[in-house]
């Protein structure tokens, strides 16, 4: 990306993170999460599969970084009724 924006490594994460309140990589993280969401609630597809969809390596993984932004595992996001 910085390379894209003609910028140097770290002033582009330093401007980015200025402007998005979070590093690169923690956003691109969190759209992936918010897309495990919109997949969680309108898809019948399992959770390995929407790791997989995301990019997660793994469902261990995916369920830990999805734990730590969300607060609760996958499955019990996908069973809260709103």
């Amino acid at each position: 990306l910085a390379s894209d924006a003609h910028m140097n490594t770290n002033a582009f994460i330093r401007l980015f993170s200025r402007q998005m309140g979070m590093g690169p990589q923690e956003y691109f993280t969190v759209k992936r999460i918010d897309k495990a969401c919109v997949m969680l609630h309108s898809s019948a597809a399992g959770i390995k599969e929407i790791a997989e969809a995301t990019g997660f390596c793994d469902r261990n993984h995916f369920t830990r970084v999805f734990r730590r932004l969300r607060g609760i595992p996958p499955a019990a996001f996908r069973n809260r009724t709103y």
